[in-house]
């Protein structure tokens, strides 16, 4: 150890100062606490700064690119790394054990996933926002968007073996969830128009059969009163017939040629 590696170590008190000039910038308490920029170390390790500088950096500088450990926590039990904001106290807690936990300030867990992946949170989730595909979210409502019509939308549809706005989903591949949600939502609008517009037409076609069915009707009804009328008319005609003929038949063959 020299003097210009480090001008003094000092034994003050309890505590085993190590300074860099006339104060002492580390201090090892009785405890073995160490305290950095505090002679008063309320942790194993205590960094203590207020000019806006306090950082802990831990740098590889192995000239052969790969992962390596470079922060490892151990504990008989879940390894906790808490993170506290001093201005209104409120802390997160990432927690490691059987799943990955978050936990609020309440020590709640928000969010857990396990080591295959599986993901589970408590709240909602809300991404930064999406284009909806390639035709807009709620702008597919706008009289000036162009949408195609049912028959373009199904050519295009069994052409490529997906939704157009959704684009290709293969199997087993990585899915952008926003992505395809966005997309997944303009098919789910343009399906309502699609609807809307054969419903229309279902109304359309449910009217002029209700008019089909009505002028048939009235048809019918005017038949009817026709073939009435011409059995009235025939009835009577048949009447004079017969008055004609009993007027000029004999009485004694009357009843036998008109029964």
């Amino acid at each position: 150890m020299n003097n210009k590696t480090l001008n003094s170590m000092l034994v003050t008190g309890f505590s085993l100062a190590f300074s860099m000039g006339v104060n002492a910038q580390m201090h090892i308490a009785p405890s073995g606490d160490v305290g950095v920029g505090t002679v008063l170390p309320a942790s194993s390790v205590h960094v203590l700064r207020s000019d806006g500088t306090a950082r802990i950096l831990v740098e590889e500088t192995n000239g052969v690119k790969g992962p390596r450990d470079l922060f490892e926590i151990k504990n008989n039990g879940n390894p906790e790394f808490r993170m506290t904001n001093s201005g209104n106290g409120n802390s997160w807690v990432f927690s490691a054990g059987l799943r990955f936990v978050v936990k609020n300030n309440a020590g709640a867990w928000v969010s857990r996933i396990t080591k295959t992946g599986d993901m589970e949170i408590t709240g909602s989730l809300t991404t930064a926002g999406g284009i909806c595909g390639t035709g807009g979210c709620d702008l597919v409502f706008h009289p000036d968007t162009p949408v195609e019509s049912i028959e373009e939308h199904a050519t295009a549809m069994w052409a490529n073996s997906y939704l157009p706005a959704v684009g290709p989903t293969p199997e087993n591949a990585p899915i952008n969830l926003s992505e395809k949600t966005g997309g997944i939502l303009n098919e789910l609008e343009k399906a309502h128009i699609y609807i809307e517009q054969l419903n229309n037409r279902l109304s359309e076609q449910e009217q002029q059969y209700a008019a089909s069915v009505a002028h048939f009707e009235g048809e019918l009804q005017q038949l009817k009163l026709e073939n009435q009328t011409l059995l009235l008319q025939q009835q009577e005609q048949f009447a004079e017939l017969k008055a004609m003929i009993k007027m000029q038949m004999p009485a004694q063959n009357l009843v036998t040629s008109l029964d």
